[in-house]
């Protein structure tokens, strides 16, 4: 059996999940106290709970990408979708701290691959110039009538 911990303030939403999920065969946690915390920034979750002896499921209501990366205590920690739309963070037993940060890599590398052009055309254009302008310059000997 899956332990689900959900961290929701809004009870209703939360009963919403404890139905869904219980239905799917798992256990689950609804945590809105001051021992338990979940930091947001920037597509970057933080996850504070108390440690388990199983393993467990974090749930976070974002929408599930593959670029995705969840890692705690320098550990790379299995991210999946939930209900194939939500993300799911398997955290293992003696776990406490869950970093989720979300990292764009095709966005990133054709980001990087546009001002690689850039520079290039930018570079391109210098060189084109100083070619064309020493071949119209007068020769450094030539006589001035």
């Amino acid at each position: 059996m899956t332990k689900v911990l959900v961290f929701e303030s809004d009870p209703s939403f939360a009963g919403e999940l404890r139905t869904e999920l219980g239905r799917l065969g798992a256990t689950v946690q609804v945590v809105d106290d001051g021992n338990v915390g979940l930091q947001v920034s920037n597509g970057r979750y933080v996850a504070h709970m108390p440690p388990s002896d199983q393993e467990r499921l974090l749930f976070i209501s974002a929408m599930y990408r593959p670029e995705w990366r969840a890692t705690a205590a320098d550990k790379t920690l299995t991210v999946h979708p939930i209900a194939n739309a939500f993300l799911g963070v398997t955290v293992p037993a003696g776990i406490t701290d869950v970093t989720v940060q979300f990292t764009p890599r095709v966005q990133i590398a054709l980001t990087w691959f546009s001002n690689l052009v850039l520079l290039g055309s930018v570079a391109a254009t210098f060189v084109v110039r100083r070619r064309r302008d020493n071949r119209m310059a007068p020769p450094a000997n030539a006589e001035v009538a």
